[in-house]
């Protein structure tokens, strides 16, 4: 997300990670993340609206989903990483408890 977008959808924060989908039984969903239930479109971007804005992992601000990826390569499935999560107006510290990564379905 841009600072450009958080100011136009008066979001609590100018950088994070708007949460876009949860899986269920995933990692991300026993933890409670919440994914956005509407989209907005800006110059052919779609944003989801309404769920989490992750804003930092293990404690480091994010501003890609590349540097939360980077946070949790080094750990392993049954490890915990503290996200801090916008919700609403609230500033929350959610912990996730890692699992293993779901295999690609094959073509």
């Amino acid at each position: 997300m841009t600072g450009s977008a958080a100011k136009l959808f008066h979001l609590p924060s100018s950088h994070g990670l708007l949460v876009e989908t949860v899986q269920p039984g995933s990692a991300a969903a026993k933890a409670g993340l919440r994914a956005g239930k509407q989209k907005a479109t800006v110059a052919g971007v779609t944003y989801p609206l309404g769920g989490d804005l992750i804003d930092s992992a293990a404690g480091a601000q994010l501003y890609s989903i590349d540097q939360l990826r980077d946070a949790i390569a080094g750990k392993k499935p049954g490890d915990k990483v503290d996200l801090g999560v916008f919700r609403d107006d609230q500033h929350l510290t959610i912990t996730v408890k890692l699992g293993r990564q779901p295999s690609t379905p094959r073509s």
